[in-house]
This record gives structure tokens, sequence and C-alpha cells, in this order.
């Protein structure tokens, strides 16, 4: 993991420059303009296709849906 998170740091260090000088708090935009870098999750492995937290995240995470989007949420009611 250590390795994959050094290569992400260096393979997308332009990306993550530019993502993290957006402001959320006042960028209407901010989703769109992050959709737009095309930044995979970290925690995407690119040879499997899969999470590599995934078996170790939250009961939170596992549990809840208050972290998806709207028309997630209302999918799953």
């Amino acid at each position: 993991m250590d390795k994959h998170i050094q290569w992400y740091g260096k393979h997308y260090a332009d990306k993550i420059k530019r993502v993290n000088m957006l402001d959320f708090t006042e960028d209407q935009r901010f989703k769109e303009i992050y959709m737009k870098e095309q930044l995979p999750c970290i925690f995407l492995n690119r040879e499997t296709n899969t999470c590599f937290v995934y078996e170790v995240r939250c009961l939170v995470q596992n549990e809840s849906t208050e972290f998806c989007n709207k028309k997630v949420q209302s999918f799953m009611a």
C-alpha cells in the first residue's frame, strides 16, 4: 500500500495540486471542476479495479448512506 500511495502522489501530483487549490466553501462549481480532473480514488487498486480499504472501512461507512449522493440515497431507500 505504501508503494501505491507514493506512486499515486507522484503520478497525480499536478492534479492533486490543482484540486487542493479549489475552495469548496466558495466555489459553486467545485464538484464540476474536481470531476474534470479525472482524479481516481487513492484507494483504487488499478491492477484489480478493487478498493484497498473496502474490507477495513469503518462501520459508519458500511451501514450509512449519508455520504452518498441524494439520488443514490433515494434509490437505496
